[in-house]
């Protein structure tokens, strides 16, 4: 198998807060001891809850249980320590790691007060890389009981659902498989899809992680492309350009009169520093194809958001190029989105449908936490109530005038990458 992330779980607290804490845990172990205090197990399976994941129990064949050890190696302890400890933990483990032979990631549950232990673990397994959440944040055991208190959790009370914000949008938007797609855009933008193969950008211009639904029986993978410039631009144009006072749907009135293409004006919208999907380059923004003879206000502003679009045109070619079709997009009624320019020019130079939700990421949360703890049999059931506000099709009489004004625009970008 392929080396994996384990948690190495004592049933107390130290080690239940650092599961908690790290990121991308594989699988949580624990070596169970049968005459060990009974609460043991209450607690681990307490733990599971919080956790919202299964604890996978392994135990000596060898010997039953302590007294068993004692009676048959006639020892108690040694100056290298227990036997008990060295057959029921350290064996079980060792046989673990004969069957599933990799360089795995262990997380272990030493506090700050224990670095020492912690340091002389690294130096002696060093087939192995190691992780201690604890003390990388600075957790002593009196911050474990601490930090349970603050978050409000009561024994019993289960944590079924955490995710990042991007994932937990594309959740709020009913987006869970391959092909389907979610997209906001604030002041920065973003497209993100879930993929049903493991696969990655080469040049790394796109992030690949797990979605929320991820097993390790199914493949689900969120693919973010995030691109700095998108309402940020807006607003400056609005503060900088705009008529003083005007509204944002003012503006969109009034860029509305420019046609598509804003009459050769090109904006490439990479004023918020470098880009990833560019390779890391900050180009800077510019404005391109002005004639002071021909174009106003309304031309300037409707450049900029068709530059918003044509950017996230170029992110949607990377992730096509991985086998992320983008015929739908799912989007929150809200900031960008609000713009018809924005919509139509991103349905019509995708060829994607759009269709805008009444929904945001505190929604998503809400969700993703019921469906964890059962109070939904499944997504469908959670989202049947999602309110659909609209849907925009693609203009198929317009898709030619959409496809020049992104080629011009793309000729400059990649002009500009040579040139940086």
């Amino acid at each position: 198998m392929a080396g994996v992330k384990v948690c190495w779980f004592s049933t107390g607290i130290s080690s239940f807060v650092a599961c908690y804490l790290s990121k991308d845990i594989d699988e949580i172990i624990y070596t169970h001891v049968p005459n060990q205090h009974p609460d043991s197990l209450r607690f681990l399976h307490d733990c599971e809850k919080l956790l919202g994941r299964k604890i996978t129990i392994l135990q000596s064949e060898r010997y039953a249980s302590v007294d068993d050890v004692i009676e048959k190696t006639r020892c108690i302890n040694t100056p290298y320590g227990a036997p008990c400890t060295k057959f029921l933990k350290k064996e079980v483990r060792k046989k673990w790691e004969a069957q599933n032979f990799d360089h795995h990631t262990y997380v272990w549950g030493y506090d700050l007060n224990e670095k020492r232990r912690a340091d002389r673990l690294i130096n002696t397994m060093t087939d192995y890389d190691h992780e201690f959440p604890l003390i990388e944040n600075g957790f002593t055991k009196e911050d474990c009981h601490a930090l349970a208190k603050e978050l409000g959790l009561k024994e019993g009370t289960p944590i079924t659902y955490r995710a990042g914000d991007q994932p937990n949008n594309a959740l709020s938007l009913n987006v869970f498989n391959p092909g389907e797609i979610a997209s906001t855009a604030g002041t920065s933008g973003v497209v993100y899809g879930v993929n049903g193969e493991v696969n990655y950008d080469p040049q790394s211009r796109v992030n690949t992680f797990a979605h929320v639904n991820h097993t390790m029986e199914q493949t689900r993978l969120g693919v973010l492309l995030c691109i700095n410039g998108t309402g940020i631009l807006n607003s400056w144009v609005k503060r900088n350009i705009a008529p003083e006072g005007i509204s944002y749907n003012e503006m969109n009135v009034l860029a509305s009169k420019a046609p598509i293409g804003s009459a050769g004006i090109s904006i490439l919208p990479f004023g918020n520093g470098a880009e990833r999907m560019l390779n890391n380059k900050e180009i800077g923004c510019s404005i391109r194809g002005v004639d002071f003879n021909a174009h106003g206000k309304h031309h300037i502003i409707r450049a900029a958001q068709e530059g918003i679009v044509f950017s996230f045109k170029y992110g949607i070619d990377i992730m096509e190029q991985m086998g992320i079709p983008v015929k739908k997009i799912h989007a929150g009624h809200a900031n960008m989105f609000l713009s018809s320019i924005f919509r139509d020019t991103l349905a019509g130079v995708t060829g994607a449908t759009i269709e805008l939700y009444d929904t945001d990421g505190s929604v998503g949360a809400a969700k993703g936490a019921g469906i964890g703890a059962g109070i939904y049999k499944d997504n469908n059931e959670a989202f049947a109530t999602l309110d659909k506000l609209d849907v925009i099709e693609p203009n198929i009489a317009k898709r030619q005038e959409y496809a020049d004004a992104y080629a011009r625009w793309k000729y400059n970008i990649n002009n500009d990458i040579i040139t940086f």
